[in-house]
């Protein structure tokens, strides 16, 4: 009888390995050759990690994922884990038994892939070795549970230099380094405390520092019916008083006859007494949260409305305050003004009396509301009745040549490590950037305020040198007042702060 290979035309010919007779193909070998020598697993991950939360028991994907044991969810985690495995056609997965204590899951996978014209078909165990970890919620969820006492510090404004200056405050002191975390929320701070007593030292803390008003809640966590022990999660609501450096207010009725104040007063300074000054007499009084409280008032202008005015002329006023003899930080004087937008125009001068008699000279730049143009609730300026509204307010004097010539600063702050909520992340950044160089720049000009955080020195430092262009009185902090940033592991830990750059950036 004829060979069918020869009727079809095609010779056999022999494996070149094991000289069994096969029908000629690229390798010239037979089946069992061909698998014995290509092997078509190669590229394929056999031991892989993965990582199980430890206390959810959720598998990270991403994102965490719920899959009970033996699962088709774990089956296609698994496999999606595997690299290599696109290059071959997955015929078959299944689990292989292992002891639930030793943290392994072993796979039997089944591929084929096209071989010289033949499809080979192979198995092999792919095993996975479980870490743990843990995933976010748990982590918030413990955080939760673990802090017994939450500081939630607020204040009504639209910026935020109130609570820069406070962060400063707190590195110097060191009173954050009992939070168990630090939450940057978008009108404030959280600070989560692992025992109650630490929220309260705080608190006790920042009575002594700013003018606040704290209220109390608390949470029930758990109770024990058999041993009669509750415990709770305690909330302190701290807010700020809404009045900040600069503001420009008018105090009620009430507080105007318990001070001997006039109704339109400024607010230079804020500590735990808000400090005001009637910037045409020299009158001042301090308003601590008691008196607030019994008279509760607003500020009618804030520091983002000052506008630029050029100085023209000083002339000294004979009703000046005793004050001019002594520390010489507040001075009566009266100057002539035009706001800078409009030199030249004869209508925009204004004659006024002002406490920056001191420092004011011909030429400088200072800045001041400008009462003359703006619009206030009625309600808010009724203590003004019968009185004359003056047609600007100066609040400080500003350098624009300094800041010109001098972009980069020799010095820098540090910043507490915050965690920043979602919600946070999606406030304006320039805006906040911009307040925080309005901070730096009240720093440079008050000398009370830096005494009261730490600046440290930037890497290579050097005195600044100023030039005949820039105002003689520019503030300029000298290296003396500077600290040096010294990053010793101990400390850092210790202390949970990172370094912020000191580069200005020009508005």
């Amino acid at each position: 009888m004829d060979n069918p290979n020869e009727q079809d035309g095609v010779q056999d010919i022999l494996c070149c390995v094991c000289s069994t007779p096969i029908k000629p193909n690229k390798a010239n070998m037979c089946i069992n050759c061909i698998r014995s020598k290509v092997d078509i697993t190669e590229g394929i991950q056999r031991q892989i990690v993965l990582f199980q939360c430890r206390g959810c028991e959720r598998y990270l994907r991403p994102p965490w994922t719920v899959a009970p044991p033996e699962s088709k969810e774990l089956l296609a985690l698994c496999l999606k884990k595997i690299k290599g495995l696109k290059n071959v056609k997955l015929v078959d997965a299944e689990f292989v038994w292992t002891e639930p204590h030793s943290r392994r899951i072993k796979l039997n996978v089944t591929v084929q892939k096209e071989v010289f014209n033949v499809v080979l078909q192979q198995s092999f165990i792919v095993a996975f070795v479980i870490e743990a970890k843990t995933c976010e919620d748990c982590i918030m969820e413990s955080i939760q549970h673990a802090s017994k006492a939450v500081v939630q510090l607020r204040q009504k404004v639209d910026h935020k230099r109130t609570f820069f200056f406070l962060e400063q405050q707190i590195i110097k002191s060191g009173m954050h380094r009992k939070a168990a975390e630090i939450e940057s929320q978008p009108d404030g701070l959280d600070f989560n405390f692992p025992e109650r007593s630490d929220a309260r030292t705080f608190i006790l803390w920042l009575k002594n520092v700013v003018p606040i008003n704290v209220g109390t809640a608390r949470q029930l966590l758990s109770q024990d019916f058999s041993s009669n022990i509750v415990k709770y999660k305690y909330s302190y609501v701290v807010d700020i008083l809404p009045i900040c450096k600069d503001d420009l207010v008018v105090f009620p009725t009430k507080l105007c006859s318990i001070t001997g104040m006039d109704p339109l007063c400024l607010c230079y300074k804020v500590s735990n007494l808000l400090c005001f000054i009637n910037p045409f007499t020299l009158q001042r009084a301090e308003i601590n949260v008691e008196k607030f409280n019994n008279a509760p008032f607003r500020a009618i202008m804030s520091s983002k409305q000052l506008v630029e005015y050029t100085v023209l002329d000083v002339s000294y006023n004979p009703q000046r305050g005793a004050e001019g003899a002594g520390k010489r930080r507040f001075q009566l004087e009266e100057v002539t003004v035009c706001r800078s937008d409009r030199i030249g125009d004869d209508d925009a001068i204004v004659v006024t009396n002002t406490h920056l008699g001191a420092l004011l000279h011909e030429g400088d730049t200072v800045l001041g509301y400008d009462l003359s143009t703006a619009v206030f609730n009625d309600d808010d300026l009724k203590p003004m009745k019968g009185r004359e509204m003056p047609d600007c307010v100066l609040v400080r004097k500003c350098y624009p040549n300094f800041r010109k010539l001098n972009k980069h600063r020799n010095w820098k702050l540090r910043k507490l490590d915050m965690e920043e909520v979602e919600s946070n992340r999606k406030v304006n950044k320039s805006k906040e950037d911009e307040e925080y160089e309005q901070f730096k720049r009240d720093l440079e000009e008050d000398e009370e305020m830096r005494k009261q955080v730490n600046i440290y020195k930037e890497e290579g430092a050097r005195e600044i040198v100023v030039n005949e262009e820039v105002e003689k009185d520019a503030p300029i902090i000298p290296l003396t007042e500077m600290l040096e940033d010294l990053n010793l592991d101990e400390e850092v830990q210790g202390d949970d702060m990172v370094v912020e750059g000191s580069s200005e950036e020009e508005n």
